[in-house]
């Protein structure tokens, strides 16, 4: 009887040519706009009802309660990189969010408003390389080393308190094969492909600081005021 390995076995032999691609091709936003606007819609996160406008009325859909799948995280990347839609064949990527690469647990962290739309925990990755993020531990561990040394920060939700990754974070060390041309030691060095503001970045960061402070404001009895006022404060944003 013929026996195939493990397919990640099989491709850790080759992490030095993955990780090399990964460096070449994954897109990153930029720092700047990560600490003007690090979390674009506190509202939500993955499997949060969806309302209508007003907030006053929970949204259906044949018969039953609409939930936020994965759009605002998507919406909040494109627009933090300046993409006024998503390019073809990209898929978004949430660096720290499910560590099951079997998809079995609810993935808690991107449950979290805090975490959710959070642009310094999202790539931009071509399609098919989405599945070396989802299933390989090694690539999962760079992209979040990278985000460390470039945004500063790290993690810290409760469901990741035993993390491998965050002890090594911490610790100052840096993954085997992560690529050359990536930020150590929170340096100046900006990835290759990190996506560089321009004025119409700047117009959505501030258009959607007065969305926010106005449906805090004028918003129905349906909207999480003191869920997203603990979010945007966990970020430290001075303009709420």
């Amino acid at each position: 009887m013929s026996v195939a390995p493990d397919g990640l076995d099989e491709l850790r032999d080759s992490l030095p040519i993955l990780a090399k691609l990964l460096g070449e091709t994954v897109r990153w936003v930029h720092p700047d706009v990560f600490r003007a606007m690090p979390l674009w819609y506190p509202e939500t996160a993955r499997g949060e009802p969806e309302f209508n406008a007003a907030y006053d009325k929970q949204r259906m859909l044949n018969g039953n309660l609409r939930a936020e799948a994965n759009i605002f995280a998507g919406r909040a990347l494109m627009k933090a990189m300046g993409l006024r839609k998503r390019p073809p064949n990209w898929a978004v990527c949430h660096i720290w969010g499910y560590d099951d690469p079997k998809f079995g647990s609810k993935g808690n962290v991107v449950r979290d408003r805090r975490f959710y739309s959070c642009v310094g925990n999202m790539v931009l990755v071509p399609s098919p390389l989405k599945g070396l993020t989802d299933h390989i531990p090694e690539v999962r561990l760079m992209l979040r080393t990278c985000a460390y040394h470039l945004y500063g920060w790290l993690c810290e939700h409760d469901d990741l308190s035993s993390s491998n990754d965050l002890e090594q974070i911490r610790q100052g060390l840096i993954p085997k094969d992560y690529p050359a041309d990536w930020p150590v030691k929170k340096s100046d060095v900006l990835p290759r492909n990190v996506m560089h503001p321009d004025n119409w970045v700047w117009n959505e960061i501030g258009k959607r600081k007065e969305r926010i402070k106005s449906e805090l404001k004028t918003c129905g009895a349906l909207y999480p005021r003191e869920a997203i006022v603990s979010a945007l404060r966990f970020w430290k944003v001075d303009w709420i």
